[in-house]
């Protein structure tokens, strides 16, 4: 049945094609809304979650430059444990610790942290360097008697 005023227009409703691709953009509306809250929630509550593990990087980098070499380590290794990052910045991370130990004279705190940064080195100079400062390591701590048994057990 026409619409007797407007000639052309149907007068019973719309074609069940039209309703179909309506619903279709509304539910496609719905989700594209759904997840842009969802990542905006999502950012916000990553900000007031607190710092991201960049900080805990440069705390350690100043306190180091000040001589506060446990506390720099502590740090270090905050930002290792949080920080996402490949495995060229863990080893260069892990071989900054590791030679924070090995000037306090502590081999056994440093060597984890030297073999760490030799298995995640990829580049060679940095690994030869981490192998060299573990193997000295090592070293000392065969010829120390308590370093000695606890290699040995």
């Amino acid at each position: 049945m026409k619409n007797p005023r407007t000639p052309g227009l149907p007068s019973e409703g719309v074609s069940p094609g039209i309703k179909i691709f309506v619903l279709i953009l509304t539910l496609v509306t719905i989700a594209a809304f759904a997840l842009f809250f969802i990542k905006l929630f999502g950012k916000m509550g990553g900000a007031a979650r607190g710092p991201g593990p960049a900080p805990w990087l440069q705390v350690a980098q100043a306190l180091e430059s000040a001589g506060l070499k446990e506390q720099a380590a502590e740090q270090y290794a905050l930002y290792l444990k949080t920080a996402k990052m490949d495995r060229a910045t863990r080893a260069r991370v892990s071989l900054t610790l590791g030679r924070l130990h090995t000037g306090e004279g502590d081999c056994a705190r440093a060597l984890p942290w030297l073999l760490h940064a030799e298995l995640s080195a990829g580049d060679a100079a940095l690994g030869d360097t981490a192998r060299g400062l573990a193997r000295k390591c090592e070293a000392k701590l065969l010829k120390s008697p308590k370093g000695g048994s606890i290699l040995l057990e």
